[in-house]
């Protein structure tokens, strides 16, 4: 909330949107949680849980394609940009 405050970037134009939002678009709050979330699912299972390496690879394959498909639709609903994303994903890791 405090990032898309600061920078203040305006959402893609209605026309190419899907669905409306209101509020900021910078950076999405989708693609940053979801990242935090599935990162550190993923590392709990990974690390605690889940002994087997065909098992360790599952969880994170879920986890990066999880992240990857919120991502992808926010772009695709028209409701953010491609670095609105990124940043997100970027944050998410980071916070993760």
């Amino acid at each position: 909330v405090t990032a898309k405050a600061v920078v203040g970037r305006d959402r893609p134009a209605s026309p190419y949107a899907v669905i409306s939002e209101d509020g900021f678009s910078f950076p999405s709050g989708h693609a940053t949680g979801t990242a935090a979330v599935a990162l550190l699912c993923a590392w709990i299972l990974t690390r605690w849980v889940i002994n087997s390496w065909p098992g360790k690879v599952l969880a994170w394959s879920i986890a990066v394609g999880l992240t990857g498909a919120v991502g992808f639709s926010r772009v695709y609903l028209g409701v953010h940009y491609v670095s609105d994303v990124l940043a997100g994903w970027l944050l998410g890791a980071a916070w993760a």
